[in-house]
């Protein structure tokens, strides 16, 4: 599209004269660092596209801001309309094509074309405003409009003019921007979100749907079915278990005088560090706590080359595959594993009549991905994720 846009500027629009030495006063000089800024171009002139598409994206920034005269009111058209629909393509793919800097083109550009209305309709006379302040009060808006973020952008945008002078029209922008957006939708990093369906809890979850609603609304559907772990299991009932199971969290249940009680909770990673590093004993009498150093205890949690890529891509191998991936000896299935050895002692815990409301503001505030239900008996009946969450408010919104 860039290049499309580049093969059809001519005389009439794209090329813009240029001047050099001492005698240009307000010109555009054509003191430029790249020969390609000339592209399709007579000498003399400059292709204002070339300099935008062609050169670092910091450069044409710097360029539209300090020497906007070089800049057509075609050429800004175009460079806004490609800028805005290449990220409305590229953005949520796997390339780092970025929205940041293709954000503050298009503001500029649109600064810049707010200021040649302003100027043709001569709204400017008496006034100081120069086009420089146009430009940045541009890029401001979208990104505040874009971005949904007010004080971070501030900072950023503080930072990189290094002119406090700017300071309440940046906020002002800024603020009024992100506020009139938020009327028509959520922010650009939300949408990515529920676009690919990532259980995201907003700091400030609230509404009616949580009224007379607790934890056993939540888990429910788990009862008698909850996947849950002995603090001490054989190597091939291990596996057994990470076949029929997907979960990423499971209970620990240990044996005391009451009989078996919650003990912990692991993670599905943790379980195939374990079995990777094949931390394989011949008996377990008392599972222990601190049965490894220090250092061996980091490797176990830092996800290996296998362990980062079994917990979410392969969670659907069988049990000869998963034998395999973790290379398993057939005299090794009847050896024990200390489940004790990663897991967590302390979980968060509530019990069955819990009210969401409350459930939802632990996993607001303390960044939860799983939460123990207990009975009255103290027993482990349910555990619940953010999914569940989100699953029983879109029920129930």
């Amino acid at each position: 599209i860039m290049f499309s846009c580049l093969l059809g500027s001519d005389d009439s629009w794209g090329c813009i004269p240029c001047c050099s030495g001492d005698g240009c006063d307000d010109r555009v000089t054509c003191d430029f660092d790249h020969v390609s800024y000339q592209f399709g171009c007579k000498p003399g002139q400059i292709n204002e596209l070339a300099l935008v598409f062609l050169g670092s994206r910091e450069k044409a920034i710097d360029t539209m801001l300090n020497n906007s005269a070089m800049f057509t009111t075609n050429g800004l058209v175009v460079m806004s309309l490609v800028f805005y629909f290449g990220m409305l393509v590229t953005f949520g793919i796997g390339l780092p094509q970025g929205i940041f800097m293709p954000s503050i083109m298009i503001g500029v550009s649109w600064g810049l074309l707010f200021s040649k209305a302003w100027d043709s309709l001569h709204l400017g006379s008496g006034t100081e405003v120069s086009k420089y302040d146009f430009g940045l009060m541009g890029a401001c808006a979208i990104l505040g409009g874009i971005q949904h973020s007010s004080i971070s952008l501030v900072v950023i945008l503080l930072e990189g003019t290094g002119q406090a002078r700017y300071l309440l029209a940046i906020m002002l922008t800024t603020i009024t921007a992100k506020s009139v957006s938020a009327l028509f939708s959520e922010g650009v990093y939300e949408v990515a979100m529920e676009l690919k369906h990532m259980p995201y809890l907003e700091g400030n979850q609230g509404g009616r749907w949580m009224e007379g609603l607790d934890a056993s609304d939540l888990c429910g559907h788990q009862a008698g079915n909850l996947a849950m772990l002995y603090e001490a299991v054989k190597v091939e009932e291990l596996l057994g278990f990470l076949e029929g199971n997907s979960h990423n969290g499971f209970p620990v249940l240990g044996k005391t005088k009451d009989g078996m009680k919650l003990k912990g909770i692991v993670l599905r990673s943790q379980l195939c560090s374990l079995l990777e590093h094949k931390r394989f004993k011949t008996s377990i009498d008392s599972p222990a706590r601190h049965s490894f150093s220090e250092t061996e205890f980091e490797s176990l949690q830092v996800p290996s080359k296998y362990t980062a890529d079994a917990t979410f891509t392969h969670i659907d191998l069988n049990f000869s595959e998963l034998q395999g991936a973790f290379d398993v000896a057939d005299d090794e299935m009847k050896l024990w594993i200390d489940v004790a050895e990663v897991m967590n002692f302390s979980p968060y815990t509530v019990m069955l009549d819990c009210p969401v409301k409350r459930v939802v503001t632990l996993f607001a505030k303390l960044g939860l991905r799983h939460l123990i239900v207990l009975s009255d008996t103290g027993t482990a009946c349910g555990i619940i994720t953010r999914h569940d969450i989100l699953t029983l408010k879109e029920k129930h919104h």
